[in-house]
């Protein structure tokens, strides 16, 4: 499900792209800017806000973990941040359930069995968490989708009735409603 879509142009470079790499630290401007998880939050609320249907049936925010190597490397993880603000500005409770152990290698680049055996949790007890819950998972960006999936998988397999996937951006290689 697709809640919507902002396009914003700014001189013909497209702004969410550049604002996003300046959020993770890939611009060539400099190091990761967490200042910025606020403004994302508040963009995604909005988007949620028009489809209130569908925030009424959220009853949690879970944000998708990083790599603990690009962790160190950024200070931050982005989806936390924006979870955080995103559960202010919706009232939504929020909770970082999961842990991701250390790889030198992509995440999407893992054959699938692997990647699942990565995935740790945070908490004690997550069924009692979880358990009967619509769950919002977030992530910052989708390029394959494997982590929304797997953590979606791992969800419901705690007793979750459904889990929703939301990113800030997904590049090409994500296909829509996967």
């Amino acid at each position: 499900m697709t809640v919507g879509v902002y396009r914003t142009q700014a001189q013909g470079r497209h702004l969410l792209s550049y604002k996003i790499r300046e959020y993770k630290g890939r611009s060539p401007f400099g190091n990761a800017n967490p200042a910025l998880a606020s403004p994302f939050a508040w963009l995604l609320a909005d988007l949620f806000r028009s489809s209130a249907d569908f925030i009424e049936t959220v009853d949690l925010i879970v944000p998708s973990p990083s790599n603990p190597n690009k962790h160190l490397a950024r200070g931050f993880i982005p989806s936390y941040l924006i979870g955080k603000e995103l559960s202010r500005c919706l009232a939504i409770p929020y909770r970082e359930l999961f842990s991701i152990t250390p790889m030198d290698c992509r995440f999407r680049d893992l054959p699938y069995a692997q990647a699942k055996e990565l995935i740790k949790y945070k908490e004690q007890r997550v069924e009692k968490i979880v358990s009967g819950n619509h769950i919002l998972l977030l992530d910052d960006v989708v390029t394959t989708g494997r982590t929304l999936t797997l953590l979606a998988e791992v969800l419901k397999d705690a007793g979750a009735t459904a889990a929703y996937g939301l990113a800030l951006a997904k590049t090409g290689a994500a296909k829509e409603g996967t």
